[in-house]
């Protein structure tokens, strides 16, 4: 609970419990600590007014302390008077033979004996402080992150000029060196594998933030321990160790949400916390293992272990441990890539188990500190009942989806006149079918300008359900089929690229549609219409131009420069030929035999080149040809991702006549 234990406060607390642990006082059977309180009860009063008086130097304070306790049913003449009235009847306790007798008179103490027990509950209540201060600091530690956060966000909307002067070799050295490297080596959207293993790099700052909060864990877990002598140390770890775990529980919870308002406030992605959310398992796992065998430890020296185990709220503090290891365990990402379904429900199965059982666990009398688990519980409740509003809120729709070049589906839905999305905005998508009507995956959407509320997902054929939307496609007519669907969303913030004088995307394959509505935007606002917008996509083949081709030609006219990279353009140019798309718009079957002259037809505006790109070449030459401010945004193939930021930190060590951005858009779930 939350509650500051004080000195002052040790000396009431000594004295009751030695007075009620000897003697009883009218009326009859009365153990009640209250008694103390009441000027009726002048055998009580007296005796705990000649205890706090004789007791302590400065006793004064420690009177009014225990008139603060008693509620205002006592004053500190109360006291001073019960005192002078109980002298010329006060019996000493060593005077009374038996434990427990009713006496009617007050009763004088050993003042060593209070005193020691004093100092006892002081220093158990300086454990207590420590553990309230350690796991605020714990919980704040995010907070203080976060706000560092959000100023830097806010900045680059509310300042943005400040934020493009900031440019120095100062700046471009924190940026390269802190903001945008890799923990280590230049891989970060990549995953790394060691046989059974694989990982993400976080970023450097990323990784510095983790390292702080695991460093503050140990830190708090090693010290503030007052060490009375009939005290074991093993148990002050274990409950610090527990209290430090529970008091973060409710940020563990919030950072995962998909409601996450801190996602607004920091501008990070959701890929960010879901971060931070794996590592402070981990960390609180640790935590765990340090509580459960801290007591375990204690409770044998106090020959107490066999005693405890048979109480509930230790078996179901075994329970919450047991599954905290293996939400840890089954959280790793070989799991996670193996069945990513699976791995969700029983990760949600999971989580509800260890709130649950650390609930019961916490909630016994003998800890009583439930609080977090409630505030747990009501994070998680309340993200729920936001999705389900944006759910509803969306209504089921009948959503057209069709198989293209074989390897796209393309999801088109009516939306309601008020949802609207912003460019690179994405939802979570549930197709109500039989098989996976529970499952939900996150698509960026596209806001068709040439249909009226009407919005448009394309989505890469994978496994899971749309491997089983491809399956049921190939046996209908056209490729084409309608199904309801519930759509979830929109989510992400808008990224703050119009500040900035020039702009560069980097796409590849699916990844594009964000990226075009992005650019888009940019294009048909006046206030952005006449910056120079710079737009590279990657794709394997000629046939993927097929799924995209409508968005494409919406470019032709604007002041974006489309560069699309084929990597092998040799692949498909009989795909091309029979094509719907090059029957329709290549104008003539007799000229089928020229790559080039078909896609100068259709996309005229657009240029090509062949081969993989060469990403340092370009980053390098984009940004040289950005007199002013440059952004350069990303969602590609995870090598690609990592090699521009790679180039862009290089520049920044050497360029540090205009301000460079880079924007990660990529997100891995």
């Amino acid at each position: 609970s939350l509650h500051v234990s004080h000195r002052r406060d040790s000396g009431y607390q000594a004295c009751a419990q030695v007075l009620l642990e000897s003697v009883t006082f009218p009326p009859v059977n009365s153990k009640n600590y209250a008694s103390f309180c009441s000027t009726e009860e002048q055998p009580a009063l007296g005796s705990m007014a000649h205890c706090l008086i004789d007791s302590f130097k400065n006793s004064n304070k420690y009177v009014e302390a225990f008139v603060h306790s008693c509620g205002g049913s006592l004053t500190v003449d109360d006291v001073h008077e019960s005192y002078n009235n109980a002298t010329q009847f006060l019996v000493n306790l060593t005077s009374i033979s038996d434990i427990g007798v009713m006496v009617f008179k007050p009763v004088a103490v050993p003042v060593k004996k209070v005193q020691d027990l004093s100092t006892l509950i002081y220093n158990s209540g300086l454990n207590d402080n420590y553990d309230l201060f350690f796991g605020i600091t714990m919980v704040s530690y995010w907070f203080v992150i976060m706000l560092i956060a959000a100023v830097n966000h806010w900045f680059y909307y509310l300042f943005p000029n400040v934020v493009k002067s900031m440019h120095g070799s100062l700046i471009n050295g924190i940026r390269r060196s802190f903001i945008l490297a890799p923990s280590i080596s230049k891989h970060h959207a990549q995953v790394r594998k060691f046989k059974f293993f694989q990982w993400f790099v976080p970023l450097r700052f990323e990784a510095l933030v983790i390292l702080g909060w695991l460093v503050l864990a140990i830190v708090f877990c090693s010290v503030g321990y007052q060490r009375p002598t009939i005290y074991f140390m093993a148990l002050p770890i274990g409950s610090r160790s527990g209290l430090l775990l529970v008091y973060s529980l409710p940020v563990l919870v919030l950072f995962p949400g998909r409601n996450n308002f801190m996602q607004w406030v920091t501008g990070w992605s959701q890929a960010r916390f879901l971060l931070f959310h794996r590592w402070m398992a981990r960390i609180m796992f640790l935590l765990t293992l340090v509580h459960v065998t801290s007591k375990t430890i204690g409770l044998h020296q106090l020959h107490g272990y066999s005693y405890y185990m048979h109480h509930s709220f230790i078996r179901w503090g075994v329970v919450g441990a047991v599954s905290i290891g293996v939400i840890v365990f089954q959280s790793m990402n070989i799991f996670r890539s193996i069945n990513y379904e699976f791995f969700v429900l029983t990760h949600i199965i999971l989580a509800i188990i260890f709130i649950l059982s650390g609930w019961k666990h916490a909630s016994d009398e003998e800890i009583n500190s439930p609080q977090s688990f409630y505030a747990a519980a009501a994070v998680w409740g309340l993200d729920r009942v936001l999705r389900i509003i944006r759910i509803i809120s969306f209504g089921v729709k009948n959503a057209t989806v069709e198989l293209q070049t074989d390897e796209i589906l393309k999801v088109t839905v009516n939306r309601p006149k008020h949802w609207v999305p912003h460019p690179g905005a994405h939802a979570f998508i549930h197709f109500l079918r039989p098989s996976y009507f529970w499952q939900s995956h996150p698509f960026t959407i596209v806001d068709c300008s040439s249909e009226q509320n009407t919005i448009r997902f394309y989505i890469k054929v994978k496994g899971g359900v749309t491997h089983g939307l491809y399956k049921h496609l190939q046996s209908s007519p056209n490729g084409t089929d309608n199904f309801k669907v519930l759509i979830e969303g929109p989510y992400s913030q808008r990224l703050p690229i119009h500040k900035f004088d020039n702009l560069v995307f980097f796409s590849s394959q699916t990844g594009i549609p964000g990226l075009y509505s992005e650019a888009m935007s940019m294009a048909q606002n006046k206030d952005t219409s006449n910056k120079r917008i710079k737009f590279y996509w990657v794709i394997r083949e000629l046939k993927s131009l097929e799924w995209f081709y409508d968005e494409l030609m919406k470019f032709k006219g604007t002041n974006v420069e489309p560069v699309i990279y084929v990597s092998k353009p040799e692949s498909d140019v009989e795909y091309l030929k029979d094509s719907e798309m090059g029957k329709k718009r290549s104008g003539s079957n007799s000229d089928h035999s020229s790559r080039n002259s078909i896609l100068q037809r259709s996309l005229s505006f657009v240029e090509f080149r062949t081969g993989r790109p060469n990403i340092s070449d370009i980053v390098k030459s984009e940004i040289e040809c950005s007199e002013k401010s440059v952004a350069l945004v990303a969602c590609a193939a995870p090598c690609i991702v990592d090699d521009i930021r790679d180039v862009i930190r290089e520049v920044l060590g050497k360029d540090t006549s205009k301000r460079i951005e880079f924007f990660d858009e990529m997100q891995e779930w």
